[in-house]
């Protein structure tokens, strides 16, 4: 246990049992995003069990978390998707829910938009743009109580100011992550941040969050491929 540490921190024991990989719309992404990555850099992983475990397993660990907001649904931004993780995988398992997959770089959220329609995903909104300028407008539309300010790279505008859920797998500082974060989320919302949390990282986090209106709530713990990894819960107070 890190220093200073005063939330909550779960060990989180992942049940290879649940047969994602039976999941036939998943197969289709593992496919398709193996052809793609052969043509445009979406990924380092080039190989079917390495997708499998650190983009399709990995993205889903959040799943149950869902729970706790029963038949309520949900509008949730994947800040920094990047290739389509963790966003895909959950739209996916969650067509309850409406996702939003946001990235800077065109060719990846070009992928993302042709992953989600080849797999028949009508919950997914891919939007190219940077997450500074979201924060910007969100901040900005908070003074104004205006609903309508994000407008993306592509000329756009968002379908909502205002998050449930925000999740990232984005290799940012936290303090950065925080800060964009924030201003996007609706009044107890919750963020979860996929990391590898340095020791600094863990003694600042938490009066970074409070610094910030918001709580560091609880950390899940897990180990993936051999890997410790860590998911951060933040709550928007």
């Amino acid at each position: 246990m890190k220093s200073g540490i005063a939330f909550e921190i779960i060990e989180y024991n992942y049940n290879s049992s649940m047969n994602y990989r039976e999941n036939p719309q998943l197969q289709k992404l593992v496919s398709i995003f193996l052809e793609k990555n052969t043509h445009i850099n979406l990924s380092a992983i080039r190989d079917e069990e390495g997708v499998w475990i650190k983009h399709i397993e990995d993205s889903l660990i959040t799943l149950h978390l869902f729970d706790q907001f029963g038949d309520k649904k949900l509008k949730i931004l994947d800040l920094g998707t990047g290739g389509w993780f963790p966003g895909l995988p959950l739209a996916t398992m969650l067509p309850q829910h409406d996702f939003t997959l946001l990235d800077a770089t065109r060719k990846k959220i070009d992928c993302v938009r042709e992953f989600a329609e080849t797999l028949g995903l009508t919950n997914v909104t891919p939007q190219w743009g940077r997450v500074e300028d979201m924060r910007a407008a969100s901040m900005k539309d908070e003074r104004k109580h205006n609903k309508n300010g994000i407008i993306f790279m592509d000329g756009t505008p968002s379908t909502s100011d205002h998050y449930d859920i925000v999740v990232t797998r984005a290799a940012a500082y936290i303090e950065d992550l925080f800060t964009w974060i924030k201003p996007l989320l609706k009044v107890d919302g919750r963020a979860w941040i996929y990391k590898q949390a340095s020791e600094e990282e863990w003694d600042d986090g938490q009066q970074l969050a409070k610094n910030r209106g918001m709580i560091l709530t609880k950390a899940l713990t897990y180990n993936l491929a051999d890997q410790e990894r860590w998911i951060l819960e933040i709550r928007k107070k």
